[in-house]
């Protein structure tokens, strides 16, 4: 992931990082820090947002991009993180051409007739954006274009200098206006931070009591393939929000399979559905259970058969 972000800045014109003398903890950093001098910004990234162990001179690839694109200096500093100088003129350039990627990408959603969506407006920080959607053919899976919009946003806020580069993405009803889905990327920053307190412990409820099962359906009018997959609950506790990961094989590209469902003892769920073709494995498989009204998190690695408890 932290590769794919990289290189994702990189592709936005500058391969940004962090503002090398600072006494702050590297707990206390921000992702991206923007110091602004009397005709220069500085851009900060911490390391913790940097994966340069497989680069074999991170200092010459710099050196490369900062004569690529004319950028004032760059350099690797002790603590890991790298820091970019470019004039303010330079800076203000790079936002302009930001926000007018964003707005183009948007357009292309709104233009893809794959999808639900009808129209996207943005707010002028880039903080939240309303997705509106047609409430006849859209489905949670979309919910999670979320992800996108948290990347575009939330590296337009952070080169942009805003300390709580946050964003929220609202689906609604372009009929009525009803929001459909809310969600903000500092809940997916908190679940990622929840990872490091898991429990290394098998759950009361074990995969083994929750059997899946998996229909390949026929390709449709574009040729792509789904699945429509259920679950049992042979537990004694309720289950929610189950989810089946994998990897297609002609692809290489991930699917998830994803129920909001709560399934109660005994029942099975209704069907939810995902990009799937067969024998594509199952690789991560995910559910939370309620025990005495409180909720318990869990990860279930297929390859390395272990548990993880949240």
């Amino acid at each position: 992931m932290k590769k794919s972000i990289l290189l994702l800045i990189a592709c936005l014109l500058l391969s940004m990082t962090a503002c090398g003398s600072t006494n702050k903890s590297d707990e206390e950093k921000a992702a991206v820090e923007v110091e602004n001098k009397l005709l220069n910004k500085e851009i900060t990234i911490s390391k913790n947002f940097l994966d340069l162990a497989e680069v074999k001179d991170p200092q010459e690839s710099i050196d490369s991009l900062v004569s690529e694109k004319k950028i004032k200096s760059g350099k690797v500093n002790e603590d890991g993180s790298i820091t970019y100088i470019m004039s303010a003129a330079q800076h203000k350039k790079y936002m302009e051409d930001l926000k007018e990627n964003i707005e183009s990408s948007n357009q292309e959603l709104i233009q893809d007739t794959s999808n639900s969506i009808t129209d996207i407006k943005m707010n002028d920080p880039i903080s939240v954006f309303d997705v509106y959607v047609d409430p006849n053919s859209y489905n949670d899976f979309e919910s999670f274009m979320a992800l996108g919009f948290y990347i575009q946003g939330g590296f337009y806020r952070m080169f942009n200098g805003d300390k709580d580069p946050y964003v929220t993405v609202n689906f609604i009803n372009k009929d009525t206006g009803d929001i459909l889905n809310t969600a903000n990327s500092a809940d997916v920053l908190k679940a990622d931070s929840d990872t490091s307190n898991a429990e290394n412990i098998d759950p009361e409820v074990k995969i083994t009591e929750l059997p899946y099962a998996i229909k390949v359906l026929k390709p449709d009018s574009i040729g792509n393939i789904y699945g429509h997959a259920t679950f049992t609950n042979n537990s004694k506790y309720p289950i929610k929000d189950f989810s089946l990961e994998g990897t297609i094989p002609s692809t290489n590209e991930n699917t998830c399979f994803i129920s909001t469902d709560t399934v109660m003892p005994g029942e099975t769920s209704p069907i939810f559905e995902s990009f799937y073709e067969q024998d594509t494995p199952i690789n991560h498989i995910s559910y939370t259970y309620v025990k005495d009204g409180q909720d318990v998190h869990v990860e279930y690695d297929a390859k390395l058969k272990s548990y993880s408890i949240f």
